[in-house]
């Protein structure tokens, strides 16, 4: 029994050391403004990504956009109603969910499928089933925190993310 737990552990220790995390520093959404950013990197610094804390609504629209900075490379997510699409700098859309964002379609075709409608903590999966990365929202009382592992390099699916997770933050506040 001894020996198969070992094992197991010793089996188990390269996934652990494959996935990135990302930690938020405390995010107090009762104090946001307008120029109020959202910073969350790795460790090693081989992912810096930068979102607006708040989305601005377009005049005579429902659209509300939101830039983001993921390494570097300049993005906006547009939500429409429930729907959310990101698009690059030359307006082509990159991702884009589904209504409940249960379900993610990139730009080359790949789906990415939610696990459970839950809003705190959930995970998308590809299309063989396996995690591509995790997300939770952990709170006080007046103070978020974001975690995050992803599991495969996806930037776009991790803006997403914490896109999800911050705008839960701020409707968390006004309950």
């Amino acid at each position: 029994m001894k020996k198969t737990l070992l094992l197991l552990a010793l089996l188990t220790i390269p996934f652990l050391l494959s996935a990135q995390y990302f930690r938020s520093k405390p995010l107090t959404a009762g104090y946001w403004g307008s120029k109020s950013t959202v910073k969350i990197s790795t460790v090693d610094s081989t992912y810096n990504l930068e979102i607006k804390a708040l989305s601005k609504r377009l005049k005579g629209t429902k659209f509300r956009i939101k830039p983001i900075k993921i390494n570097g490379d300049t993005y906006r997510i547009v939500r429409t109603e429930d729907v959310i699409h990101i698009k690059n700098e030359s307006e082509e859309t990159v991702l884009m969910t589904s209504n409940r964002q249960m379900q993610v379609v990139m730009a080359d075709g790949t789906t990415f499928q939610k696990d459970k409608f839950r809003r705190r903590n959930f995970s998308y999966l590809n299309e063989s089933g396996e995690v591509v990365i995790e997300a939770r929202l952990r709170d006080n009382v007046f103070s978020h925190v974001v975690e995050i592992n992803m599991y495969e390099d996806e930037p776009l699916l991790l803006a997403l993310c914490v896109e999800m997770l911050t705008r839960l933050a701020r409707e968390q506040i006004w309950l």
